[in-house]
């Protein structure tokens, strides 16, 4: 048996037809990551700066379930006011859950809010589009087969972030 770290990566870009990526936003993670002391769920604050990614190797923990939530956008973009809910699964694959942490459920490609989920080769991909915006989270696993058994041990959580946009009114 050979097994590996997972490893998240967490992105941020804009949502327009040329994916550009954004630096200077921060977010929290609320859950228990690797390397904590005790057993409940604590805030953790990334502020990526002058990067568009941050990696976390090892860090998710199988079948616990994190919060996240963006507290400072990157200049001219919009926060994300709505927090949305991942878990780690313990083949390694990062997915979607219900933000209700009291009975978290994974969400599937048949439910009402937009989720969809494909699956090529060795990768599945989900989008969650965020209620009221044109913000989409999306997650991408890839399936590790040199590891016995198979897992997934990269997953990238890419944001996609909607600019702010504002208009002036002439009165005549």
């Amino acid at each position: 048996i050979s097994d590996k770290q997972n490893k998240v990566t967490i992105a941020k870009t804009d949502n327009g037809s040329t994916v550009t990526a954004l630096s200077g936003a921060t977010f929290v993670i609320n859950g228990i990551m690797q390397g904590d002391t005790g057993t409940a769920a604590t805030d953790h604050s990334y502020d990526f700066g002058t990067v568009s990614s941050k990696d976390f190797t090892g860090s998710f923990i199988a079948e616990k379930t994190y919060t996240i939530s963006e507290t400072v956008p990157p200049d001219g973009y919009k926060v994300i006011t709505t927090p949305f809910a991942v878990k780690m699964q313990n083949d390694g694959q990062l997915v979607f859950t219900e933000t209700d942490s009291t009975n978290p459920k994974i969400i599937s490609s048949d439910f009402s809010n937009g989720t969809a989920a494909t699956a090529s080769g060795s990768t599945v991909t989900s989008t969650l589009t965020l209620p009221g915006t044109q913000i989409e989270v999306i997650i991408t696993s890839t399936l590790d087969t040199s590891v016995s058994p198979n897992r997934y041990t990269a997953n990238t959580l890419t944001v996609r972030d909607e600019k702010n946009t504002f208009s002036i009114n002439k009165n005549a």
